[in-house]
């Protein structure tokens, strides 16, 4: 904002209180105006292109299908793409829009049997018009009958009461995770 320091010419009823002309007075509300719509634009911008919490979770494989359970924190048009070589997805699953809290299942069926896939969710706002998408990630479709496969068990982990250490519980997953298994166990109580 510019601040008069000038005073001569000016006429008593053409003054703001005595610090700014009325000229003067329009260009800097005119200038604030703008300045917060620009501020406004970038904020909503950083929240509807990149504030967006996702949940995937794989479930029911066989040697030829697998289910993912999709979940967003708003309501987003999403899709799937996957295929067998790293970084290169030829299949996709169809645009979908999700409602917010509400989990999908998107199965994805005519797969290879006991095939590593390479897979990564796209998503956007109906509004935005490019699509965010997540890292890679993984799986395996059933293995060969007669083949060998790993699974890890994990039972009672106790994080949320005073017999719980999550430390301890991090060395216990990041064990697992190395024994790379095809799946997990997990008993609760």
């Amino acid at each position: 904002m510019k601040r008069s320091t000038k005073t001569e010419g000016r006429n008593n009823n053409d003054k703001w209180r005595g610090l700014f002309t009325r000229e003067e007075l329009i260009s800097n509300i005119s200038f604030l105006f703008r300045l917060g719509a620009m501020l406004l634009i970038a904020l909503l911008y950083q929240k509807i292109t990149h504030a967006q919490t996702h949940s995937i979770i794989l479930g029911r494989p066989t040697d030829t299908s697998i289910t993912a359970s999709i979940l967003f924190d708003q309501n987003v048009q999403y899709y799937l793409e996957y295929g067998t070589v790293s970084g290169n997805y030829p299949n996709t699953t169809t645009l979908s829009t999700n409602t917010t809290g509400t989990p999908d299942e998107i199965d994805l069926h005519n797969l290879l049997p006991d095939t590593k896939y390479y897979y990564r969710l796209n998503y956007k706002l109906p509004l935005v018009a490019l699509f965010t998408s997540t890292p890679e990630y993984t799986f395996q479709t059933q293995r060969a009958k007669g083949s060998t496969f790993m699974f890890t068990i994990e039972a009672d982990e106790h994080l949320y009461d005073k017999k719980g250490v999550k430390d301890m519980y991090q060395v216990c997953l990041d064990n697992q995770a190395k024994d790379k298994p095809d799946f997990m166990l997990s008993l609760g109580d």
